[in-house]
């Protein structure tokens, strides 16, 4: 495996995350490739294909938050791995309300911050994501950040934490 510079692996996350945080799904389908492979670790599901089940995952995630939003804190560099595939990983901060239940979660009606890394392997000739690892906690409506088990943002003393 190789770096390569050549790719504008940030604005594909960026692309990526504000799919995740529109209303509409279409361009963020329009990133994947029709072969392509989705793994979301946290719920243990497996979508592949664009036709119908990752429509589906999209509609059911943005139904139970409606009011989702991601965004991108890192990336890391590009990973060439051979026969015109590249690998891009990098963070997200994914904040919202859960207001409706997912299929095997109850919905808190809280709002919630929780970290998140993805991996997406894709073709280098047609810039499309050809597969998506997503880990996060399947607990996600209980995490909080930092500063607010801390009280960071309220004692600079504690800024060293």
């Amino acid at each position: 495996m190789s770096n390569t510079n050549s790719f504008d692996a940030a604005g594909l996350a960026d692309r990526w995350a504000e799919g995740w945080s529109s209303d509409d799904s279409s361009p963020w389908l329009s990133l994947y490739s029709p072969r392509m492979k989705y793994t979301d670790h946290a719920f243990q599901i497996v979508r592949i294909g664009t036709d119908s089940t990752l429509p589906t995952h999209w509609k059911i995630w943005r139904t139970a938050i409606p009011d989702f939003r991601m965004t991108i804190t890192s990336v890391y560099p590009v990973l060439q791995l051979g026969n015109g595939r590249l690998k891009v990983i990098f963070k997200t901060d994914n904040a919202g309300t859960f207001e409706n239940d997912l299929p095997r979660t109850k919905a808190s009606g809280k709002p919630f911050l929780f970290k998140g890394v993805v991996e997406f392997v894709l073709d280098e000739a047609s810039g499309l994501i050809d597969e998506v690892e997503e880990w996060y906690c399947s607990n996600f409506q209980l995490a909080r950040s930092v500063e607010q088990d801390y009280n960071l943002k309220e004692d600079p003393a504690s800024s060293h934490l």
